[in-house]
């Protein structure tokens, strides 16, 4: 006959092994993200501007950050630490990059285009 005891033991331990299986498994499906769209504008032949010059976002939140260049001139996006994320390569006009990054805790957070000193914007995360 079986011991009882030994039987519970190992019930036991087969749950906790699938919670810890099912766990790491489900760190590895994608998390769903706050969509925001930021956009490259030209104001004159030679001011350029973000649009909105200003973004919101949840702190410690996924971020998909669509940036589309609307202007008739190269830009660039990236975000200053602690966020630390940029569009891959310098993107020219009529195109579109995406950044997806964490959020960090609440604060304000600039981003700036490297082509053009003085374009830049916020992230307000809160």
């Amino acid at each position: 006959m079986r011991n009882p005891r030994i039987a519970w033991f190992v019930l036991f331990g087969a749950v906790a092994l699938l919670v810890v299986v099912v766990a790491i498994a489900l760190r590895g499906w994608p998390v769903s993200s706050t969509p925001l769209r930021l956009e490259a504008h030209a104001l004159s032949a030679t001011e350029f501007a973000f649009s909105p010059a200003r973004l919101t976002a949840p702190a410690d939140t996924r971020v998909s950050l669509t940036f589309a260049n609307m202007s008739q001139a190269p830009h660039t996006l990236v975000l200053l630490p602690p966020i630390d994320s940029h569009s891959g390569t310098i993107l020219e006009p009529g195109y579109t990059d995406r950044l997806d990054f964490t959020t960090p805790g609440p604060g304000e957070y600039r981003f700036v285009c490297n082509v053009h000193e003085g374009m830049a914007g916020l992230l307000v995360v809160e």
